[in-house]
């Protein structure tokens, strides 16, 4: 392994375990039992950093993530990695636009989830960043491949899906990104799920949605190479 690509590994798990520590923090998964899953692609490489199973998220440090390559196979670490490895690895080889995949459990979004609805898209600012109402991918056992094929159908081109019965999986071009959204997943959730008690929510017509989108692009265009939403920090 050359002293570049070691230096590259090195960075990833650092970014990864960062990112651990934040949606944590953010109260995306659990601070008292293992709950989630987030990786990341190695640039340059056909491997991928992701986090191991058994250790609560807020917890890990850098050495503690794991590496494998494209098929699953461990490459370097001393843990075994997140059981629901074939999920990850399905999104990348489906998207090569995604080089970053968290998968959460956040209580609002997850209670979307456990009730298998979407969750309609109400606020204009998250209408414009999400694109529309987070949709629900089928039911599949945690850990199998059928699982990472129902979320990517639901999915589609967006980057953020609720998993039947089960979480939140989101994606990005960075980690930022892929953070931002799971955080924005729990965010509208939240408030979708206030707005019951005072008649529900209003969801956005489609032809606003457009023009937010539009609105959206335009100011992403003007940022130049980096395209991610702000930090969920």
């Amino acid at each position: 392994m050359s002293k570049l690509s070691k230096t590259t590994i090195e960075m990833t798990r650092d970014r990864v375990a960062e990112t651990a520590k934040l949606i944590t923090s953010a109260e995306l998964v659990s601070l008292y039992v293992d709950q989630g899953n987030i990786s990341a692609r190695i640039p340059g490489s056909e491997m991928i950093a992701i986090t191991p199973t058994g250790i609560v998220k807020g917890n890990l440090r850098p050495d503690d993530i794991v590496i494998i390559d494209m098929d699953g196979k461990l490459v370097e670490g001393r843990y075994a990695p997140s059981a629901e490895k074939n999920m990850h690895l399905h999104v990348y080889e489906k998207r090569p636009d995604v080089n970053a995949v968290i998968h959460t459990h956040s209580p609002f979004a997850s209670s979307f989830a456990i009730a298998c609805k979407p969750i309609p898209c109400a606020g204009v600012e998250i209408a414009a960043i999400m694109g529309g109402e987070i949709p629900l991918a089928e039911y599949a056992l945690p850990g199998t491949k059928e699982l990472g094929r129902n979320a990517l159908e639901a999915l589609g081109d967006r980057k953020v899906v609720l998993l039947a019965n089960h979480g939140v999986l989101s994606v990005g071009s960075t980690l930022d990104e892929a953070a931002t959204m799971a955080a924005l997943a729990e965010e509208n959730a939240k408030l979708v799920m206030f707005s019951y008690m005072i008649g529900g929510a209003k969801p956005i017509p489609e032809d606003e949605l457009t023009k937010l989108r539009e609105m959206y692009k335009r100011v992403q265009e003007t940022r130049g190479e980096d395209r991610s939403p702000s930090r969920i920090n």
